[in-house]
This record gives structure tokens, C-alpha cells and sequence, in this order.
């Protein structure tokens, strides 16, 4: 799986050309579906689509098949397809090609503009999904950000200790007892009482210095922290814990024996109660802030909000679009009843400019909704 990050995303919204070509596709991972390349077949599809409207735009045939090599191309790469997730997400123009494998089942849906159509990359990205996962051993510590998606590895080399020898010293295991552990998380200490007692406090100085650490990492983080470790490890990291964001439930686990993914999933039984809280939240603000200068839905005056960085939260109704033409010059936008080859998808660029600055974006069913673009104003 190839994954996108919000870095990457900002670089795709910065490019403006005069063809940019964004292709989704939901994908199949395995089965019969994969074995009939029906992957290849819906994008041969989309593919077709997008070869009529750039001759819709009066480009010549062999200027749009030089285009869209690369596309072709992929159709013909074996080893890509053998490498699935639920989604396929392209983004092609005359000195850019990147794709994406992605944990997000799409629509199938083309867009050809002159900017990218990312609107149904950003609930990846959304706040209150993030989750941070303290993967805790005496031999090993990690740190993970993850959400509904996916985990991936924060560098902390340079914020904490790797191991309990780099705050105690190599002599700790020789010490005149013996911690036996089981995986299961039963701890059972033998030998003299002060040689326990000793073990408990180095225990605590690692601790102590993995929190320091993180306190500085996480410094501007809100986040949930979930720590993932053998049972008898938790109360004592919880006792030593300033992060003021810390789950109560750990992972209860040998963090080295589960992989990333398997890592997540553990982490998203106990994170998925907690999940879209804010949404909620913010939703009950925009019914109750409704037809006050706090809100709109009116997607003209959400358009020129967006591009001011106004918009706190947006709510826009999934596969929907509001067809326009912004002026930049003037301030002005105009709605359009379809696509043109002149206009574009207005509440993509409401969308991708409340993300670029900072706002939640969220995908919401019909039924969620009053109005297809529902934004609750920052002030």
C-alpha cells in the first residue's frame, strides 16, 4: 500500500496546469475479481472517459495519447496490480504522474481541470482519527501516529531512550533477582525484596525519561495516547504520565509480536468509541449557530470564506458536486448546473482550502444533511 501523507497532499494542491487528470477507483485485493482484472477494466473505463473530455477540449488525438501514457502504461504493470488496497487514486498531468493505493473505498469518479480533484483524500486526515500508540518494551520503545487507516513510525531517536540500559546502565539484568514475563502480561519477581524494589525504580527512570522525551515531541499534540505493553508496565508508565491525553486502556501486548497492522487494529477496538466525537460536536454547533453569521450553507459565500481561512469545519455531501467558476480578481463566483469545460467542482476548492489552512473536512451522508455544503465559521 502506498500511503499519502498531508505533506503530499498540499504538494498535489499546489499544482495548476492546463490538464490535470484525477482518476478513483474502488479495487479488489483478492478473489475472482482480481483473477478477471476487473481493477484494470474499471480503469480502462475511467480512462476512456477522460480520453473524450480532453478531445471535448480540443486537444488533438495524438497529444491526448501522449498525455495519458502513463496511465497505459500501468494497465500493463503485473506487479502493481498484485498489490492492492480498497482504493486507487491517480493524479496525471503533462510533468506530474502519482498514484496511490489507498485504505479508502472510492467512488468510481474522473476529474479533468486545471487543478486536482482531492476532496476525497481528506477524511484521511481528520483530527479527531488521529491516535498516537507508545509501542513499550524494555528493549525497545517506538512510537506510532495512527488512525482508521493505518499506523506509520514518528522518529524519536533524538527525544527518548531506546532501552532501559541507556538510562540504567548494562549491569541491570545481573542485578540478585529475576523478572519473569510471561507474553500474556503476568510479572512474577524473584530474590531479595531490595533487588525488586531496585528493578521497580530503574523501571521508573526509564519511564520517566521516555515521558520527558515524549512531552517534547507531543508538546502541541491533542491527541489520544494509547501505550502498548505487557500489564504489569502500564500502571507503572501511568504513574510517571504528564501527557494529559493518555488512554486508560492499554494494548495489552508483546508490542514486538504483533505487526503494524495488526498493531492498529488493536488500537482501533479501544479508539473507535472515541471516534468522531468532535464531528458530532461540531455538528451540534452548526445546528445551533444555523442562519447566524457563525454558519452557512451557502456554497458561494463558503467558497470565498475557504480561500480566507474562515471556515473552522466543512461538511460536504459525499459524491456530490457544485459545478462554478471562481473569480479571484473580482471575489465573485458563479454556480453552474454541470460540468463544463470552463468551470470546476466548487466544494473541491471549499474543501481542499479548509484543509490547506488548518480546518476539518468531513464526508457526510445525504440523510446527515440539510444542505449538500455546511460551514461553521471559526468566528
Amino acid at each position: 500500500m502506498t500511503t499519502i501523507t498531508k505533506q503530499e497532499v498540499r504538494k498535489l494542491a499546489e499544482i495548476h496546469a492546463n490538464h490535470c487528470i484525477s482518476i478513483y477507483l474502488p479495487t479488489y485485493e483478492s478473489g475472482e475479481a482480481v483473477l478477471k482484472k476487473e481493477n484494470q477494466l474499471q480503469l480502462k473505463n475511467q480512462l476512456k472517459d477522460v480520453k473524450n473530455k480532453l478531445i471535448d477540449l480540443r486537444i488533438n488525438e495524438a497529444a491526448v495519447t501522449k498525455l495519458v501514457q502513463p496511465i497505459e502504461s500501468l494497465l500493463e504493470d503485473v506487479t502493481f496490480w498484485k498489490y492492492q488496497s480498497e482504493g486507487l487514486a491517480l493524479f496525471l498531468s503533462n510533468d506530474h504522474f502519482y498514484k496511490y493505493t489507498l485504505p479508502l473505498n472510492f467512488t468510481p469518479f474522473n476529474y479533468v481541470s486545471h487543478e486536482f480533484y482531492l476532496e476525497p483524500l481528506l477524511p484521511m486526515f481528520i483530527d479527531d482519527h488521529k491516535f498516537f500508540i507508545l509501542a513499550l518494551e524494555l528493549q525497545r520503545v517506538k512510537l506510532y501516529e495512527g488512525n482508521l487507516y493505518g499506523i506509520t513510525e514518528v522518529a524519536v531517536d533524538e527525544y527518548i531512550p531506546s532501552h532501559l540500559e541507556e538510562v540504567v546502565g548494562s549491569d541491570y539484568e545481573q542485578k540478585s533477582f529475576q523478572l519473569k514475563s510471561q507474553k500474556q502480561g503476568v510479572a512474577t519477581f524473584h530474590g531479595h525484596g531490595e533487588g525488586k524494589e531496585d528493578f521497580k525504580d530503574e523501571m521508573n527512570r526509564f519511564f520517566r525519561a521516555i515521558n520527558k522525551g515524549l512531552m517534547k515531541k507531543l508538546n502541541n499534540e491533542s491527541a489520544p495516547l494509547l501505550v502498548a505493553c505487557l500489564d504489569y508496565m502500564f500502571p507503572i508508565y501511568k504513574k510517571v504520565n504528564q501527557y494529559p491525553h493518555l488512554m486508560p486502556q492499554p494494548i495489552s501486548c508483546h508490542p514486538s509480536d504483533l505487526n503494524d497492522l495488526d498493531l492498529n487494529k488493536a488500537a482501533l477496538k479501544i479508539m473507535e468509541p472515541y471516534f468522531n466525537k468532535t464531528r458530532d460536536s461540531k455538528l451540534a454547533l452548526f445546528k445551533q449557530y444555523e442562519d447566524t453569521v457563525r454558519t452557512s450553507s451557502n456554497i458561494k459565500d463558503i467558497v470565498r470564506a475557504s480561500l480566507d481561512g474562515k471556515i473552522d469545519t466543512l461538511f460536504v455531501e459525499k459524491d456530490v458536486n457544485i459545478w462554478g467558476v471562481y473569480d479571484p480578481d473580482k471575489t465573485s463566483v458563479k454556480i453552474e448546473t454541470e460540468k463544463l469545460t470552463h468551470n470546476v467542482s466548487l466544494n473541491n476548492l471549499a474543501a481542499v482550502q479548509v484543509f490547506l489552512q488548518g480546518g476539518n473536512v468531513y464526508l457526510m451522508d445525504k440523510d446527515e444533511l440539510q444542505s449538500t455544503t455546511c460551514a461553521l465559521y471559526r468566528y
